[in-house]
């Protein structure tokens, strides 16, 4: 059951009776969220959850089905119909709360079901976190032909209704990727929390992998022996540690790693953080039955061709013949 933050239920008196089912903004006073010139009180926190939490559970939905490359055509855009039309949704809606939050007042309904046209009236502030995130994304997946954030939301703006109705009409919508809107989405919805909480940040494809490298090689060498000795060999090649890893996974032959001058226990350790990492693992706290490849969607897409990582120009360098 998905509850709202600070709501009520409470019963309104009538001649004839109580009526049932409706609701009240419980305002939290004198708790003030410190804003960016401006103080947000409860009510913005509750969009921002809302915003959120819809983002997770549609992106939950993607990872757990992602699109596959179905031999029916038709099949395929089955299986994106409800991402998209609820990343089209998200992402409007996101940017609506973004220009609310600027200039007070929301945009006209009409012009605001094209993402390109609602991008378009976000500061350049927020539009920089955006191209950013986005330009990431897209060097990991190199085959979406639009290089920019603004390429990329110019070209599916006006697929909101073909796609809408597909399901009857049939018609052609533009072709998309689910995976960039839902980033997109991913994107706005930090935006909006670091204009609340100035001290978040975003958490952009680059970072998340790292993160999960990181926590799969932390559940495998604590306490190992080998343990000093990995923190050195990636010391002392002055890699990130996104590039050890893949280094470590190109040398990952008949399930074990193999490097030279590395000892048998570290090799091992590295060979158990590879097969932790990509081991199937069901998603928590889902509201249906499902085991995905992985809740490491991230980096499992990153290691179906292991690019080299650019950390100083933070972009994904895909290795030749890729």
């Amino acid at each position: 059951m998905f509850n709202m933050p600070f709501v009520t239920p409470i019963l309104f008196s009538s001649e004839s009776g109580p009526v049932v089912g409706s609701f009240e903004l419980e305002l939290v006073p004198g708790h003030p969220i410190k804003g960016v010139g401006q103080m947000v009180y409860a009510e913005d926190a509750r969009y921002l959850h809302a915003i959120d939490h819809a983002h997770q559970y549609v992106d939950r939905l993607h990872r757990s089905h992602p699109v596959g490359t179905d031999l029916v055509p038709e099949e395929n855009l089955l299986q994106a119909w409800p991402v998209v039309l609820a990343a089209y949704s998200g992402m409007e809606q996101a940017m609506k709360h973004l220009v609310r939050m600027r200039t007070g007042g929301y945009p006209d309904r009409a012009s605001s079901h094209n993402p390109s046209n609602m991008f378009r009236r976000m500061d350049e502030e927020e539009k920089s976190v955006v191209r950013e995130a986005y330009a990431i994304y897209q060097s990991l997946h190199s085959y979406i032909p639009f290089q920019t954030a603004d390429e990329f939301l110019d070209a599916i703006g006006a697929g909101w209704e073909p796609w809408r109705y597909w399901l009857l009409e049939r018609n052609n919508p533009p072709t998309n990727h689910p995976g960039a809107m839902l980033e997109i989405w991913h994107a706005l919805v930090r935006v909006i929390e670091h204009r609340k909480y100035e001290h978040r940040g975003l958490s952009s494809v680059d970072i998340r992998i790292e993160n999960t490298i990181r926590r799969g090689l932390n559940r495998q060498w604590r306490g190992s022996r080998a343990c000093q000795e990995l923190i050195d060999w990636f010391e002392e090649h002055q890699r990130t540690l996104m590039n050890a890893f893949r280094e470590a996974c190109m040398n990952y032959n008949d399930g074990q790693v193999e490097i030279r001058g590395m000892s048998e226990e570290a090799c091992s350790v590295l060979t158990r953080a590879i097969s932790d990492i990509t081991s199937p693992e069901p998603y928590r706290g889902v509201g249906w039955d499902s085991n995905p490849p992985s809740q490491d969607y991230d980096l499992l897409q990153w290691m179906r061709h292991l690019p080299v990582y650019d950390g100083e120009s933070r972009r994904f360098i895909q290795a030749e013949g890729a």
